[in-house]
C-alpha cells in the first residue's frame, strides 16, 4: 500500500530537501567512517597476543540518532615499555575520520544542488496563480459575452423582409443569422481555454505533489537507516522502503474527470469550476503510480530519490503529451470554424458583409 500522499507546499519542499541533505550526509559518514574502521581493524594484530594492555579508537557518529563504535587495539611491545606505539596510528585514524566527515558534507550537498536544479522547473507556478491569473479571467470574459442573443436580435426580421437584392441577402446569411451561433463558438472557445488551463493545472499540482512525496519519504528512509545505525553500529542493515505515490504515465491522466472523455470543446462551465480544484490537495484518484524508494546506505537511497525525480518529471512530460492531443483536437474545431460555418457552431469571426462594394464615406446608410 502507498504511503499518504503529502501535499505540496514549496517552502516546506526546499526545507525538507535542506533536511534530507542532513540526513544524507550523516548516514554516508556513518556508511564510510564505519567501512574504514572495519579495514583498518584487520590491521590491528587483533589475534597476536604480543603483550598485555590495550589501547582504543572510539568514533562518534550521527546527530539525529547519535552512537559510538569503540574498537580494541591490542598494544605491540617490541618497542620500550612505556612507549606507546599505537597513538601515532590512532591519531591517524581519527584524522581520516574527520576527513570523511567533511567529505560526506559536501557529497550530501553536491548531490542535493544537483536534484534541486531538476525539480526547480516544476516547483512554480503553484496552482493558485493558474487559477487567479488565468481561468478567472477566462472565465470573466466568458461571463462578458455571455447575452441571451435570440435568432431575430436586432428585431429586423420585418424590416430585412422588405430589403432584397445581393447586398440584403450577404447582409442576412452571412452575417446577421448566424450571429447567435458566432457568439456561441466564441464563448464555447474560452471555455475549452478555461478548460486546458484547468487541466494544465492538475497536471502542474500533481507533479508538485509527486515531488513532495519523493523528497519527504526518502527523508523517512533516511531516518529508518539512521535509526538502525544507532541501534546495531553496524555496516550492514536492512534495506528501507518506501512505496509512494507520484503522477502516473501516458497510460493515465490526472486530468481525464475534467474532459469526462468529451473533450475540450465540450467544457460547461460547472465542469470547469469542478476540475480547476481535481488536483488542489493530492493527485487525482485514477492519476498516480506507485514506485518504491529503497535501499540500505546513503548510495543506494540518493540513486534511488535520484530514479524517482526522473521518473516524475518523464512522467509530467508524458501528461502534457496527452493534454496536447485534445488541444490539437479542439484547435482543428477552431480552424473549420474560423472562416467557416460548422453545423451549429457558426464562424468563429462573423464576416463583414459587402453591403455595397465601393462605396464609403458618412453619407451611406442602408435604405
Amino acid at each position: 500500500m502507498a504511503e499518504p500522499s503529502i501535499t505540496y507546499d514549496r517552502n516546506e519542499l526546499y526545507r525538507k530537501l535542506s533536511e534530507v541533505q542532513g540526513y544524507f550526509a550523516e548516514l554516508r559518514y556513518i556508511d564510510t567512517g564505519l567501512a574504514y574502521l572495519e579495514g583498518k581493524k584487520s590491521s590491528w594484530w587483533q589475534n597476536t597476543p604480543v603483550g598485555p594492555g590495550v589501547a582504543y579508537v572510539q568514533a562518534r557518529f550521527g546527530t539525529t540518532f547519535p552512537f559510538e563504535k569503540t574498537y580494541t587495539v591490542p598494544v605491540d611491545y617490541i618497542n620500550l615499555p612505556w612507549q606507546d606505539p599505537r597513538q601515532e596510528e590512532i591519531d591517524e585514524v581519527t584524522g581520516h575520520l574527520q576527513t570523511l566527515a567533511k567529505e560526506a558534507n559536501t557529497w550530501a550537498a553536491t548531490e542535493i544542488e544537483a536534484i534541486t536544479s531538476r525539480i526547480q522547473p516544476f516547483t512554480w507556478p503553484v496552482g493558485s496563480m493558474y487559477e487567479s491569473q488565468c481561468v478567472e479571467p477566462v472565465l470573466g470574459a466568458h461571463m462578458t459575452l455571455y447575452d441571451e442573443i435570440r435568432n431575430d436580435f436586432g428585431k429586423l426580421r420585418h424590416s430585412l423582409g422588405n430589403w432584397s437584392g445581393e447586398a440584403a441577402e450577404t447582409f442576412a446569411s452571412g452575417f446577421y443569422h448566424p450571429f447567435e451561433h458566432t457568439l456561441r463558438s466564441q464563448m464555447q472557445l474560452l471555455l475549452a481555454l478555461a478548460g486546458g488551463i484547468a487541466a494544465a493545472k492538475a497536471i502542474a499540482e500533481s507533479t508538485q505533489h509527486s515531488l513532495m512525496n519523493v523528497v519527504h519519504y526518502t527523508g523517512e528512509a533516511l531516518r529508518d537507516q539512521l535509526q538502525l545505525s544507532q541501534a546495531k553500529a553496524e555496516l550492514a542493515r536492512q534495506e528501507a522502503v518506501k512505496n509512494v505515490m507520484v503522477i502516473g504515465g501516458a497510460a493515465l491522466s490526472v486530468f481525464g474527470g475534467i474532459l469526462a472523455g468529451s473533450g475540450l470543446w465540450a467544457m460547461t462551465m460547472p465542469t470547469v469550476a469542478a476540475g480547476v480544484g481535481v488536483a488542489a490537495t493530492t493527485i487525482p484518484d485514477g492519476g498516480w503510480a506507485a514506485l518504491n524508494l529503497r535501499g540500505s546506505t546513503a548510495t543506494d537511497l540518493l540513486s534511488s530519490m535520484s530514479d524517482a525525480v526522473g521518473r516524475v518529471i518523464r512522467n509530467d512530460s508524458a501528461q502534457h503529451r496527452n493534454l496536447s492531443e485534445d488541444v490539437e483536437a479542439a484547435l482543428t474545431r477552431v480552424n473549420r470554424i474560423r472562416d467557416g460555418s460548422d453545423g451549429d457552431d457558426g464562424r468563429l469571426i462573423p464576416m463583414r458583409p459587402d453591403i455595397v462594394s465601393g462605396v464609403d464615406g458618412n453619407d451611406f446608410r442602408l435604405p
